[in-house]
């Protein structure tokens, strides 16, 4: 699973994830993600797992057989969201 790489703040916003199986609209996803950052030097660190908790609002079928899953974040402790915005914010610097 690819997930986008924009994080909402402060409001719970919809994600589009591609998936290789349909997941109905409507379903509760516990979803856990390592993240990682690598510094300057090429060395990998990794964080702990986060947790969140996401319901699926849409569901699209693509050419390449993958869905296109929208999620909308529903619980995510703020300790875990300010790991994925730092882990965002790290993948767009150059």
């Amino acid at each position: 699973m690819r997930a986008s790489r924009e994080v909402g703040r402060g409001r719970k916003k919809n994600r589009n994830v591609p998936y290789s199986f349909n997941i109905p609209a409507w379903t509760t996803l516990i979803m856990k993600f390592i993240l990682f950052k690598t510094d300057k030097m090429g060395l990998v660190s990794f964080s702990d797992a986060v947790e969140v908790i996401g319901e699926v609002r849409s569901s699209i079928l693509l050419e390449n057989h993958e869905y296109r899953l929208g999620i909308r974040f529903a619980e995510i402790k703020q300790q875990d969201k300010s790991e994925i915005g730092s882990f965002v914010e790290s993948t767009l610097r150059p």
